[in-house]
């Protein structure tokens, strides 16, 4: 079953690859410098969400001992820049989470004392906010994604909506669950994935949803509930499946929702816990792997072409050490890390690297003649002239670095 799932992941993969995935093997990391503050009392930014043109957005802690969160965007290229409070804020400030490529940002506030209403808020490239209302019986409306149509997901009331132009729209939940849905990823085609029902009673499930159709993501075989965190413009979904056994947690796995299929993602070696957080549309998959499923022992995770990296070991050496786990994964291959803001960036792509496996070896051989001829549209074609012939072979004798 395994064996099958794993073929039709690869299957799945080749045909939304590009020459960004080929050869991913091989990163560098960029960080920005804290914000200055008085008495060498300097707040680190934290960052929440990145584009496909490198500009991201997050938070930094307020200077002078003052408790809270000020929002902040970074064009591409340049130095983080505070965006205003949106109207409502409370002391607790206000976040970010995530920002598209015309560089609209979406977050939400921390309404009240206690901050305890999240009330999303969207900041516009000309520097005004709009904030979106909750749903009739709601008091939040929290963000967490948006798309380049500015189309922005979240939850209110307890279900996932979507926001655009002024107008929220609640997603449907199954009939029977209680209340918990919510969306966590929008693609530019409009896919939508999230959550609903909850890990006590097993109801716990993955979505996806597009245009009023509604499919609940099943967990992989043997897992109990699945969890949706990411989708790219083919729909392809990615996340995890639990396993629960009498309340307790007793195991994960990174999961892929095809159209078509369930798929268990491959473990890192000593690591049996994983999970998925993101999916760009090369295919590449970014995400955590654990001992345990504590935190404790968490570490960062890609897979390409259905083969995971542990991403520290893919480092160029001398390179900032890059700390806790991705987020998210852009159109480029860039990779933003949770918690002080790093991007890890990807380098050196070897075009002859056929697998995405970070070698050149037999399988990128026999790949080459197994595709011999005219056979456009596939990675075999080296030269990209339209034909799989003995140019390209050469191409790819001529980058041989063996197995890794």
């Amino acid at each position: 079953m395994k064996h099958v799932a794993r073929l039709v992941l690869m299957s799945t993969l080749a045909l939304t690859m590009s020459p960004v995935a080929r050869g991913q093997c091989s990163y560098t990391v960029k960080t920005w410098a804290p914000m200055p503050c008085s008495m060498g009392l300097d707040k680190y930014y934290g960052g929440t969400g990145l584009n496909s043109i490198g500009a991201w957005c997050g938070y930094r802690g307020k200077c002078h001992g003052v408790t809270g969160e000020v929002p902040v965007y970074c064009p591409p290229g340049g130095s983080p820049q505070d965006l205003p409070l949106p109207p409502g804020a409370g002391p607790k400030g206000a976040n970010t989470v995530a920002v598209n490529d015309s560089g609209v940002v979406v977050g939400f506030s921390y309404q009240g004392t206690s901050g305890s209403q999240l009330v999303g808020c969207v900041w516009m490239p000309d520097g005004t906010v709009t904030t979106i209302s909750p749903a009739p019986g709601g008091t939040s409306s929290k963000t967490n994604a948006v798309n380049n149509q500015g189309a922005v997901v979240g939850s209110s009331a307890g279900k996932p909506y979507v926001w655009l132009n002024g107008e929220m729209t609640l997603l449907p939940i199954p009939a029977g669950v209680l209340t918990g849905g919510y969306a966590t990823d929008i693609s530019d085609s409009g896919f939508v994935v999230g959550e609903f029902g909850h890990h006590s009673n097993g109801t716990l499930r993955g979505f996806r949803w597009r245009d009023g159709e509604f499919e609940v993501l099943e967990p992989a075989e043997s897992y109990t509930v699945s969890r949706a965190r990411g989708v790219n413009d083919a729909g392809v979904a990615v996340g995890a499946s639990n396993a629960y056994e009498n309340g307790v947690y007793v195991g994960s796995v990174a999961t892929v929702w095809t159209k078509e299929s369930i798929i268990a993602l491959p473990s890192l070696p000593g690591h049996p816990y994983s999970y998925a957080m993101s999916i760009n549309s090369s295919g590449v998959i970014v995400g955590g792997a654990s001992l345990n499923g504590y935190a404790d022992t968490n570490v960062a995770v890609v897979w390409v072409n259905g083969e995971v990296y542990k991403l520290a070991e893919l480092m160029v050496q001398g390179t900032p050490t890059i700390g806790t786990l991705p987020k998210a994964i852009n159109a480029a291959g860039e990779i933003l890390i949770l918690g002080a803001i790093k991007i890890v960036t990807p380098i050196s792509s070897v075009s002859a690297d056929l697998t995405g496996d970070c070698a050149v070896d037999g399988k990128d051989i026999a790949k080459v003649l197994a595709e011999w001829g005219v056979t456009p549209w596939t990675v075999a074609d080296v030269d990209q002239d339209g034909v799989v012939g003995g140019r390209d072979l050469a191409l790819v004798l001529g980058e041989w670095t063996g197995p890794k």
